[in-house]
């Protein structure tokens, strides 16, 4: 129940802080994109768009939100009440990933008509929910944005090297073992059934291992400061 109160709340929180107006115009954006473009770039280019918007954009916009509630004062007792840090971050995940979905439901019924694939879904739900975690370890390290900007750089370029193997710029099997590959298998939606598991489960597990030093980066920059 208390996680489910602070979902609601990080959903209002996100609302009032103009996230959910920056993904419609977004949204919309990617919807023109789409429906300009010749028909034969149009898988491509989708498969590209929705996977940059759940990975980058979930990272930078979670590192905003934890700057914004080190500025507003909100992280100064919240540990001390029952609140844990567990629920904070997979509120953080589970907010910004239901914020992704709608997105990414509006633009792909926009523009490929309605069909519900639970891969697909269950894929897009897991990459939001990974890369909030990378953002919220980001944004756990930092004080400013200019800070911020840097060091995402350093940590979120890594997981766009799969798009150079999607899309045979480079040859470099390697890249495979990054969780972001399995992202773009999912997104592309040409997996058979045991190939889909495969990815989602590869999916989970990169998330099991992400989320206790996501819990150790917020708890020794942020709750132990405060603290001290």
């Amino acid at each position: 129940m208390r996680l489910l109160t602070s979902i609601a709340f990080d959903v209002r929180y996100q609302f009032r802080h103009g996230f959910y107006a920056a993904y419609a115009l977004i949204s919309l954006i990617y919807i023109f994109i789409l429906i300009t473009i010749p028909e034969q770039w149009m898988d491509p280019i989708f498969t590209l768009i929705i996977f940059s918007d759940p990975s980058f954009l979930g990272a930078f916009f979670v590192g905003g939100i934890v700057l914004l509630e080190k500025g507003d004062h909100i992280l100064d007792n919240l540990f001390v009440t029952p609140y844990t840090i567990r629920e904070y971050l997979l509120s953080k995940a589970l907010s910004l990933a239901l914020l992704t979905i709608l997105s990414t439901l509006i633009i792909k019924w926009t523009v490929f008509g309605f069909r519900l694939d639970w891969f697909f879904l269950s894929g897009i739900v897991l990459t939001s929910m990974f890369f909030t975690l990378l953002g919220i370890v980001i944004g756990a390290k930092v004080d400013t944005l200019n800070q911020y900007l840097l060091l995402s750089s350093v940590y979120v370029t890594p997981f766009a090297l799969p798009i150079l193997l999607f899309f045979e710029v480079v040859d470099w099997e390697w890249i495979k073992i990054i969780p972001s590959y399995a992202s773009l298998l999912l997104i592309d939606r040409q997996l058979s059934i045991p190939e889909a598991l495969v990815a989602l489960f590869y999916l989970c597990l990169s998330i099991f291992l992400l989320l206790p030093y996501a819990y150790r980066c917020f708890h020794h920059n942020v709750v132990l400061k405060k603290k001290g």
